[in-house]
């Protein structure tokens, strides 16, 4: 998976954040992925999750984090075409601002996220991919349901939008050009979270949606427009600090 590069400059919004509250968490998820082209081959398959993240929010509300995730289908993506394998990866480094109290957290994030799509046929090593950079926004509240010294029971959400500027890159042996385009990136999700003291787990329903617009003229073509997603169940391991 490779994912561009951003800017060390943006590293400064976790350096503010010293001494505030600091989560720490590991997912995996499973689920199907999701290819179509239109007016041209679509597919799913089976597909593994791997996301990292590190939040801090200080007491005065704000704070910043980054997190990386990595997504990646079975080899059988186009069924009975040829071995095509997707793998989709983002990284989002941004600011944090949380309103809520104690249990109740009510976080809104802005930031610049990187993604990129890569089709690769796994017979002939030819790809496709689709590099993005552009401004994201999230929410994810946390409303506890059930609360005591040692634990406590909450639901949790995720309402997470993005676009960017998309470069596409096509390696292969008959056509090797670049294109450009658009991106909107649109992530749901719900699910449960049990806090223990100074850990957590949360398991839940996450809906990671790619649209890519169709492309500009390169070499006489384009590339015609691009829809991918993510359906299925992450379970996350926390700690703070």
């Amino acid at each position: 998976m490779q994912l561009p590069a951003v800017s060390a400059l943006s590293l400064a919004i976790l350096a503010s954040c010293a001494s505030s509250k600091t989560t720490a968490e590991v997912g995996i998820g499973a689920g199907s992925y999701g290819v179509s082209f239109d007016g041209g081959d679509s597919g799913s398959t089976n597909a593994a999750l791997f996301e990292l993240a590190l939040e801090s929010v200080s007491a005065s509300h704000f704070g910043g984090g980054a997190r990386l995730r990595g997504t990646a289908s079975g080899d059988d993506l186009f069924d009975g075409v040829e071995q095509v394998q997707a793998s989709d990866g983002l990284f989002y480094i941004h600011a944090t601002y949380d309103p809520g109290e104690g249990a109740r957290r009510l976080p809104f994030r802005f930031g610049l996220a990187s993604n990129v799509l890569s089709l690769e046929s796994q017979i002939t090593g030819e790809s496709i991919t689709f590099a993005s950079t552009g401004p994201r926004l999230e929410f994810a509240p946390q409303f506890p349901l059930t609360r005591s010294d040692e634990f406590s029971l909450a639901a949790t959400g995720l309402l997470g939008i993005g676009t960017g500027f998309t470069s596409i890159e096509v390696d292969s042996s008959v056509l090797v050009n670049d294109w450009t385009t658009t991106a909107i990136f649109y992530d749901l999700g719900f699910g449960l979270r049990a806090d223990c003291k100074s850990v957590y787990l949360d398991l839940g329903f996450r809906y990671l949606a790619s649209n890519y617009s169709e492309s500009d003229v390169s070499g006489g073509l384009v590339i015609r427009a691009l829809d991918a997603d993510f359906t299925g169940l992450v379970l996350s391991f926390g700690a703070k600090f």
